[in-house]
């Protein structure tokens, strides 16, 4: 359905009636010509998970601190 100034214009479907040949190649072809309906929801990609998410970690104090108290206990003059 597309709009022009006002006006409305809707493309109709072709159904041949008892030919389902006839009607799927149609649909095929419609389908063909119209645009991908996909949606996609993820939070991550592959490429970007490892950074993403210790951005997301790092954002709450609590988990720096531990971060930070666990590189103090690593070092052997400090613990």
């Amino acid at each position: 359905m597309a709009q022009q100034a006002g006006k409305v214009e809707v493309e109709l479907r072709t159904l041949v009636v008892g030919d389902v040949d006839a009607t799927k190649a149609n649909l095929k072809a419609e389908n063909n010509a119209t645009m991908d309906n996909t949606v996609v929801t993820a939070l991550y990609k592959w490429y970007n998970f490892v950074p993403l998410n210790l951005w997301k970690q790092f954002q709450r104090r609590q988990n720096c601190y531990f971060l930070l108290i666990s590189i103090m206990q690593m070092i052997g003059e400090i613990s």
